[in-house]
C-alpha cells in the first residue's frame, strides 16, 4: 500500500464524526444527543433471520458496539435518548452476504483497497473466501486488520493458496508438485504461511491429491477446490474435500461411461503437458469437447443419486459459480458482456470479457451450442443437489474484470432461483452455509441477538423477488452503518478511482 491514502479510506478513518453527525440529523426532531457509546436502533423493519423461521414483522433491533443485544417487537421495545435511530418501516433486514469464491488476483494492492474491497461491501457482502491471489498473505493480513479495526471499508477475508501439478501458468499463487512427498511439502508450507485452506487444483496427479488430503488432515487445515481429472468427486469428498468448485468433475463423476471418458480427458492433458505452455490447437480443443459431450449423453440418474448421497454423508458443499457457466454459454451473443457495471472496473481490466470471447471465435457453431446445453444441464444439477440436501454455497468466480465483482453475487442468487431453488433456499447459500461452513454460526450467518452486526438492510422483500438483495437502503459491516447515501458516494468514488 503506498503513502496516498484513497478518499474513501479517509472517509472511512474519520467514521465515528461522519456516523455522528449524519445521526444527528436524524434525531433533529427528538433533540437527543449521541455519545460515544450510543447504540443503533433500527426500529419497524422486518426482520429475515435465516434460522429457518417465518419473517417477522414490525421488529426494533438494537446494536450495540459490534453485536446485535436485542429484537423485540417495536411496540413492546422502549429506546433510550442517546440511540441513532433509524426508521426501517417497510424495510428488510437480512445477514450480510458472502462471496464464496472471489479472486483478489489481477488488480494490485492499491486497485483492491481502494476499488474491489469496497465495492464488494457496497453490494451488500461482507464477507468473502478468496481461493487464490496475487497479493501477499502480508497484506492480506494488513488489511484485515484494518477492516476489523474500521479503518479501511471491506469484507471479511479468509484466503487459500493453490497446489497443482505442473504444466499451468507460472503464478505466484500457485505451487506446483510432481510428487506425493513434494504435495505434502506444499500443504506444510500453506499453513505455515498463515493461510486459511488449501487449495486443490486440476492437475494434481492421484497420488499427489491424496497426499495433499492427507497432510491437510493431519495438520488440521480444510482443502478445498476442483477435483483432479484423476479422481472421481467421490473419492474427493470421502478424503475429506470441504468443498468442490464450479461443479468440478461432476459431468465425468456421473457418467455411465466414466472410465473411458475420464482416460480420454487424462490423455488430454497429457498432450497439453507436452506443448510447454504453447496454445493448444483448435482441433485439440475440440477433441476434448467431445468428452462434454458425451458425459451429457451419458448422465446416469442413478449413479448421480450415490454421489449425492455421498456428499450429503461427508458434508461436502458444492459452489457452482453458475455466472461463469452463464457466460461461456452466452458465446453467441456477444452483447451478453456490454456490461455497463463494467465502470466499476478499472480500464485496463475492462477486457477481461475477451478471455470468453478470444478463444471462441474460432469455435463452431455445434460447440457453442453444446456449451449453452452444458449451462442448462448445470442448472438441472443445482436443482438436483438441492433436492438432495447438498449444501450449496453462492460464489462468482470474480476479480477484476467479468463478471464484475459485488454484482456478479446478486447475479448468482438469481440464477439459484432460475435453476428451481426458492428466494430462500438461494439466500441461504449467501448467508447462512457460508458461516456453517467456516464454523462460525455462533457469530454470524443469522440474524439474532449474540450475532456480530453484518447486516443488510433492503428496500423490497428478497423472498418475493430475489432481485430485491439488489435493492440496498443500508450496509452494516460489524456493527458499522452504511447509508445509501454513503453507499452511493463509495460508488462514485470507486468509479473515479476505476478511470485513473
Amino acid at each position: 500500500m503506498g503513502d496516498t491514502i484513497s478518499p474513501h479510506l479517509e472517509l472511512a478513518m474519520t467514521n465515528t464524526k461522519v456516523l455522528a453527525l449524519a445521526m444527528l440529523v436524524l434525531l433533529s426532531s427528538t433533540r437527543s444527543t449521541i455519545s460515544t457509546t450510543a447504540r443503533l436502533v433500527l426500529t419497524h423493519v422486518t426482520v429475515i433471520d435465516m434460522t429457518g423461521a417465518t419473517p417477522k414483522p414490525d421488529m426494533t433491533v438494537i446494536i450495540e458496539g459490534q453485536k446485535i443485544i436485542s429484537i423485540e417487537g417495536s411496540k413492546e421495545t422502549l429506546v433510550s435518548r442517546d440511540a441513532v435511530i433509524v426508521d426501517a418501516s417497510g424495510k428488510y433486514l437480512i445477514p450480510g452476504l458472502w462471496d464464496m469464491h472471489l479472486h483478489t488476483v489481477y488488480g494490485s494492492a492499491k486497485e483492491t483497497e481502494s476499488i474491489l474491497l469496497p465495492l464488494l461491501v457496497a453490494n451488500g457482502i461482507t464477507g468473502i473466501r478468496n481461493p487464490g491471489s496475487t497479493i501477499s498473505i502480508t497484506q492480506i493480513n494488513r488489511w484485515r486488520q484494518l477492516i476489523a479495526d474500521g479503518v479501511l471499508i471491506g469484507p471479511r477475508i479468509f484466503v487459500g493458496q493453490q497446489v497443482d501439478g505442473p504444466g499451468g501458468p507460472n503464478v505466484s499463487f500457485v505451487y506446483r508438485v510432481k510428487t506425493e512427498a513434494e504435495a505434502r511439502s506444499a500443504v506444510q508450507r500453506i499453513k505455515r504461511e498463515g493461510f486459511d485452506f488449501v487449495k486443490v487444483y486440476t492437475r494434481l496427479s492421484r497420488a499427489a491429491f491424496f497426499a495433499a488430503a492427507d497432510e491437510s488432515r493431519r495438520l488440521g487445515i480444510p482443502f478445498a477446490g476442483h477435483v483432479p481429472t484423476s479422481v472421481n468427486d467421490g473419492e474427493a469428498s470421502d478424503a475429506g474435500q470441504k468443498s468442490i468448485e464450479h461443479l468440478e468433475g461432476m459431468l465425468v463423476s456421473t457418467s455411465s461411461d466414466e472410465g473411458r471418458i475420464r482416460q480420454g480427458e487424462l490423455q488430454y492433458e497429457a498432450k497439453l503437458l507436452a506443448l510447454n505452455g504453447r496454445p493448444a490447437p483448435t482441433e485439440l480443443e475440440d477433441e476434448n469437447f467431445k468428452f462434454v459431450t458425451a458425459s451429457l449423453d451419458t448422465f446416469d440418474e442413478e449413479k448421480a443419486r450415490r454421489l449425492y448421497a455421498v456428499f450429503v454423508r461427508n458434508g461436502t458443499y458444492q459452489c457452482p459459480t453458475l455466472v461463469i457457466h452463464q457466460a461461456w454459454a452466452s458465446l453467441r451473443h456477444p452483447e451478453f458482456f456490454e456490461d455497463p457495471r463494467l465502470r466499476y472496473i478499472p480500464v485496463k481490466h475492462r477486457k477481461s470479457v475477451d478471455f470468453y470471447l478470444d478463444p471462441a471465435r474460432s469455435w463452431s457453431t455445434e460447440r457453442k451450442v453444446v456449451t449453452e446445453r452444458l449451462f442448462q444441464d448445470r442448472l438441472r444439477m443445482v436443482s438436483s443437489l438441492q433436492r438432495a440436501e447438498v449444501e450449496l454455497l453462492a460464489g462468482t468466480d470474480a476479480s477484476f474484470g467479468y463478471p464484475v465483482a459485488g454484482f456478479a453475487l446478486h447475479d448468482e442468487l438469481g440464477l439459484f432461483v432460475q435453476a428451481g431453488l426458492t428466494p430462500m433456499e438461494a439466500l441461504k447459500t449467501a448467508t447462512y452455509n457460508p458461516a456453517k461452513y467456516f464454523g462460525l454460526l455462533n457469530s454470524l450467518g443469522t440474524v439474532e441477538p449474540g450475532k456480530i452486526a453484518d447486516l443488510v438492510l433492503l428496500n423490497a422483500n428478497p423472498l418475493d423477488d430475489i432481485g430485491n438483495t439488489k435493492r440496498i437502503e443500508a450496509v452494516i459491516v460489524n456493527g458499522r452503518y452504511l447509508s445509501r447515501t454513503h453507499l452511493d458516494k463509495l460508488l462514485i468514488e470507486i468509479e473515479a478511482a476505476a478511470k485513473r
